[in-house]
């Protein structure tokens, strides 16, 4: 049987819930992408995401159990059907525009960050690479080539977006870094001790605070600034990761959130998949507080979590449009 983290499960409910929130401040606030709060949970919410599967994808020990075929191929059930589903049906079925002849496809395939569902393809390809390091790796218990490993991936993406002018792919390195960093901290249980030290949890608390009164900076066009703020979303990333997973490893929480973030966080891929839109386009535009304007927008988060939720539990009960749409077998 196997062995549920309830804490990451509630560590991942809290993250997909900053990535509803985030899809309201940016195309419902005036300051869009500006928005104070906005930058502050892009600056680490989906490195946290990656963090998680990796952490996860290393305790199953699913390669062990089940072959590197069967993991890829499970892999590719999960994330590539939904993924293919939501990007072509999904966009016939809402009328969203982007696709008007067949030879517009290809051009969707290209999974750029701004286009929805990106986070799927770059999750399938981490766990790609993650067979491959873990077939070098083979039983060997050998921390310097896992760490050159990671090491030569993340140079080898940010060496690409330098030369070919492609910022997303430096982004990705900071994707990749943090899934197998999660994948470490579950192979090297002394440095997942380590973390949850109160000084290193204090001094990564501290860290983040810090980088977020600098971060972003408006680049405009500067690679200088780019760079720096490259550099600033890493920051933001590992210090994040280490002070939320001690919050929620280290936190008693009242009975009703102990029960939303654990839900939440076992659909999380049902939400992150599920459209729902509750509100107009410029709707806090004017005649709103900031502060007003913040809960108003948490509150709808949760609402739009709990009513995409209730459609997913009810898609579960029919299989083959489970495999459609989720990607789940059973």
């Amino acid at each position: 049987m196997t062995t549920r983290f309830d804490y990451i499960d509630k560590l991942r409910g809290f993250a997909i819930l900053l990535v509803v929130i985030g899809h309201i401040y940016l195309p419902y606030t005036r300051e869009a992408s500006n928005h104070p709060v906005a930058q502050m949970i892009y600056s680490f919410h989906m490195p946290l995401f990656f963090f998680i599967s990796g952490f996860l994808c290393e305790f199953t020990h699913k390669i062990e159990k089940n072959g590197y075929l069967n993991f890829v191929w499970r892999k590719a059930i999960a994330l590539l059907v939904p993924y293919l589903f939501w990007l072509i049906a999904g966009d016939l079925i809402f009328k969203q525009g982007k696709i008007s002849t067949w030879t517009d496809i290809p051009r969707l395939l290209c999974f750029y960050p701004n286009l929805h569902f990106w986070f799927m393809p770059v999750l399938f390809i981490l766990m790609l690479l993650y067979a491959l390091h873990h077939w070098m790796m083979g039983k060997r218990d050998n921390v310097q080539r896992r760490v050159a490993f990671v090491f030569v991936l993340c140079l080898l993406l940010i060496g690409l977006g330098g030369i070919f002018h492609l910022y997303h792919l430096m982004v990705y390195a900071i994707y990749a870094f943090s899934f197998f960093f999660g994948a470490f901290l579950t192979f090297r249980r002394g440095a997942l001790e380590l973390i949850k030290r109160d000084t290193v949890f204090g001094s990564m608390g501290l860290l983040l605070c810090i980088a977020w009164l600098f971060y972003p900076l408006h680049a405009n066009g500067n690679p200088l600034l780019s760079i720096y703020n490259l550099v600033g979303m890493f920051v933001c990333s590992f210090s994040a990761i280490v002070v939320f997973f001690n919050l929620f490893f280290r936190m008693r929480l009242p009975r009703f959130l102990n029960c939303f973030f654990s839900e939440m966080g076992k659909f999380s891929l049902v939400i992150y998949l599920t459209p729902v839109s509750l509100l107009p386009k410029g709707f806090f535009i004017e005649g709103f507080t900031m502060c007003t304007e913040n809960v108003i927008i948490l509150f709808l988060g949760i609402v739009q979590c709990l009513i995409a939720y209730s459609i997913g539990r009810v898609v579960y009960e029919i299989p083959y449009l489970r495999l459609l749409v989720y990607g789940k077998m059973y």
